[in-house]
C-alpha cells in the first residue's frame, strides 16, 4: 500500500472517531438529555460533514491518484527511459565487451607481433654484431693491407728512384753516343792511319827479324867474335820478340778461351734491410786473376754483387767465397779500385793461383796500341771485338762503340760488367756502364770493406759516402 493512500485512510478513521465522540461533562449528561430530533439533526450534520470530509478526502485521493498516476506515468516513462538506457548501456557494454575482446585480441596480436619483432630485432642485432665484428676484422685487414701497400709504395718509390737514375744514365749514354757519331769519321781516318803505321811497323819488324837471322848465320861462322856478339844479340832478340808479341794481335776466340780456362767464380750471400723484413740474397759473378808484376788480384765488376754504393745503404751482413779450380776460399775483404769504384779487387796469394794452375792476365802496358778491344760478356753472354776511342772529358776511360756486334757465341752489345782485353790478350779494364770502360793501369785502392764476421755496418755506410763522392767525378 502506498503511503498517500495510508494517510487518507488514517485521516478518515480519525474524522469518524471525532464525529462519534461526545465531550459533555458527566453531571450534565444526567440533567440534560438532548431531544432525539436534535440528536438526529446533529447526527445528520455530522454525516454531512463526514460526507463532505469523505468527498474532500475522495477528491484529495483522486487528486493524489492523478498525481500518483502522473508520477507513475513519469516513473514508467523514466523506467522505460531507464530500461532503454539500460538496454543502450547493455548494448554499449556488449559493444565494449566486444571491443574489449577485439582489443584483447588486437593486444594479443600486437604482443605477438611485438614478440616477433623483438625476436627479429634480437636476430638483427646479433647479425649486426656479427657484421660489425666482421667489419672490424675487415677494417683490421684493410689497415694491414694499407700498411703493406704503404711499404710496397715506399719500396716502389725506391725502385722508381733507381729507375730515374738509370734513365739519367741512359740519357747521358745517348748524348755520348751522339757525340761518338759526330766523331766517327775523324776516328775512322785516325784508325786507317794507325793501321797503316802498324802495318809499316810490322813490315819493319819482319825485315829486322830477317836481318837478325842473317846476322846469326854470319855470327856462327865468326867464332872469334862470338862471345861479345852473342850477349848483344840475345838482348836485342828478346826485345824484338817482346815487340813482336806486343804487335801481333790474337784472335778473339783465343782470348776468350784463355779467359774460360783461367776465370774464377765468386759467390756472396748478403742480408738486406727491407720494409717487409730482412731479405737474404745470393749473388754470383765471374772474375779473373790479373798481375801488376808484383801482386795478384782477383778483379770483377760490382754488378751482380751486394757492393754497389746504392746497396750499401741497406746492407746488414755479407760473406763470400772464391772458387779457384777445385778449391774454395773465404773472402775476408773487398777492395774498391781508385781507377773506378765500380771495379772490385780481392788480393790473392800467389801460391793459390799457382797451385790451381791458373795464369794471371798482365795489365796492358799500352792499351791504345790497337783501335779495337776484345769484350767478354758478363755471365757468358758472348764475346767479340768492339771499337773504342778515348773519352775526352774523363781521363782513364774509353768510350766503347754502342752497337750490336756478332761473335762466335752470339750477338750482344757492350754492357756493364763486361771484361775488356787488348788484342794481345792483356787485361785492359771493365765496362762500368753500357758506354764506358775504365782502364785498369794500376790496381790502387780507393777503400777496403771487411766482410764475413768482420763486417761492420757503420764502415759500410762510411764507405758508401766515399763511393758516392768518387762517383760524382766519373762517367755515368
Amino acid at each position: 500500500m502506498s503511503r498517500p493512500l495510508l494517510l487518507i485512510i488514517c485521516d478518515f478513521l480519525l474524522l469518524s472517531l471525532l464525529a462519534m465522540a461526545r465531550f459533555d461533562l458527566p453531571h450534565e449528561e444526567a440533567a440534560e438529555e438532548p431531544p432525539e430530533a436534535e440528536v438526529a439533526v446533529e447526527q445528520s450534520g455530522a454525516d454531512i460533514d463526514l460526507i463532505e470530509v469523505l468527498r474532500l478526502s475522495l477528491e484529495s485521493e483522486q487528486e493524489s491518484r492523478r498525481e500518483m498516476a502522473l508520477q507513475l506515468a513519469e516513473r514508467q516513462t523514466a523506467l522505460a527511459e531507464r530500461e532503454e538506457s539500460l538496454q543502450q548501456t547493455e548494448q554499449e557494454r556488449a559493444e565494449l565487451a566486444s571491443r574489449a575482446e577485439r582489443t584483447a585480441e588486437e593486444l594479443e596480436r600486437v604482443q605477438r607481433e611485438h614478440e616477433n619483432r623483438r625476436a627479429e630485432l634480437e636476430t638483427a642485432i646479433a647479425q649486426r654484431e656479427r657484421e660489425a665484428e666482421r667489419m672490424r676484422e675487415e677494417a683490421a685487414a684493410v689497415r694491414e693491407r694499407a700498411r703493406m701497400l704503404q711499404e710496397r709504395l715506399q719500396e716502389r718509390e725506391l725502385q722508381l728512384d733507381r729507375a730515374a737514375e738509370e734513365r739519367r744514365e741512359l740519357e747521358e749514354a745517348r748524348v755520348a753516343l751522339l757525340r761518338e757519331r759526330e766523331a766517327i769519321e775523324t776516328d775512322l781516318r785516325i784508325r786507317e792511319a794507325e793501321k797503316g803505321i802498324l802495318q809499316e811497323n810490322l813490315r819493319a819488324a819482319r825485315a829486322e827479324i830477317d836481318t837478325v837471322r842473317v846476322e846469326k848465320e854470319q855470327l856462327m861462322h865468326q867464332t872469334d867474335r862470338l862471345t861479345a856478339g852473342v850477349t848483344q844479340l840475345a838482348e836485342r832478340s828478346g826485345a824484338i820478340q817482346d815487340e813482336i808479341r806486343q804487335s801481333t794481335p790474337l784472335s778473339p776466340h783465343t782470348i776468350y778461351q784463355s779467359f774460360r780456362e783461367n776465370r774464377i767464380h765468386l759467390r756472396f750471400r748478403a742480408v738486406h734491410q727491407r720494409l717487409l723484413g730482412n731479405a737474404e740474397i745470393d749473388y754470383e759473378t765471374h772474375g779473373v786473376f790479373v798481375s801488376d808484376g808484383r801482386e795478384v788480384y782477383a778483379l770483377f765488376s760490382n754488378a751482380d754483387t751486394p757492393f754497389a754504393a746504392s746497396d750499401l745503404r741497406f746492407l746488414l751482413a755479407v760473406g763470400g767465397t772464391m772458387t779457384v779450380g777445385e778449391q774454395s776460399y773465404e773472402v775476408l775483404e773487398v777492395n774498391y779500385l781508385d781507377a773506378d769504384p765500380r771495379i772490385l779487387a780481392v788480393r790473392v796469394p800467389l801460391e793459390i793461383a799457382e797451385n790451381a794452375g791458373l795464369a794471371a792476365f798482365p795489365l796492358a802496358e799500352d792499351p791504345l796500341r790497337f783501335p779495337e778491344a776484345v769484350l767478354v760478356g758478363r755471365r757468358d753472354r758472348g764475346y767479340g771485338e768492339a771499337s773504342f776511342q778515348l773519352n775526352s772529358q774523363h781521363d782513364g776511360y774509353l768510350a766503347m762503340e754502342r752497337r750490336f756486334f756478332r761473335a762466335l757465341s752470339g750477338e750482344f752489345s757492350p754492357n756493364r760488367g763486361d771484361l775488356v782485353f787488348s788484342k794481345t790478350g792483356e787485361f785492359m779494364g771493365v765496362m762500368v756502364d753500357g758506354a764506358h770502360s775504365a782502364i785498369v793501369g794500376d790496381p790502387a785502392e780507393l777503400g777496403t770493406l771487411q766482410i764475413g764476421e768482420s763486417f761492420v755496418r757503420e764502415r759500410a755506410q762510411e764507405m758508401r759516402g766515399i763511393l758516392e763522392r768518387r762517383l760524382n767525378r766519373v762517367p755515368q
